[in-house]
């Protein structure tokens, strides 16, 4: 099976560039009440092709009517393709007694 993804952005040290339409104002709506984000990436030659890192969100810069985000402790090389943001949610993400 063959799957095909199409990103939304790109990183660069310390924010995020959105691709149209997905930089659109009304897309991020809501996000700033997070204070940390899931950054959906690919994974070149792995078994698993999808990939997920967790980031600080800093602040939300809208210009123009274009988004980016300014994040801290952003793991991913500048130049990786991001698939889609999730915020994270303490509720569901956080499991106090998991084993590592």
């Amino acid at each position: 099976m063959q799957f095909e993804f199409e990103p939304i952005g790109i990183t660069h040290p310390g924010w995020i560039e959105f691709y149209p339409p997905y930089n659109r104002e009304e897309a991020f709506v809501g996000l700033d009440g997070f204070s940390h984000l899931w950054l959906i990436f690919p994974l070149e030659n792995e078994v698993n092709q999808i990939g997920q890192s967790l980031a600080e969100l800093a602040r939300i810069e809208r210009h123009k009517g274009k988004v980016k985000l300014h994040l801290k402790d952003m793991r991913l090389v500048e130049g990786t393709p991001i698939l889609d943001i999730k915020p994270y949610l303490p509720y569901v993400d956080c499991i106090p007694d998991a084993v590592p």
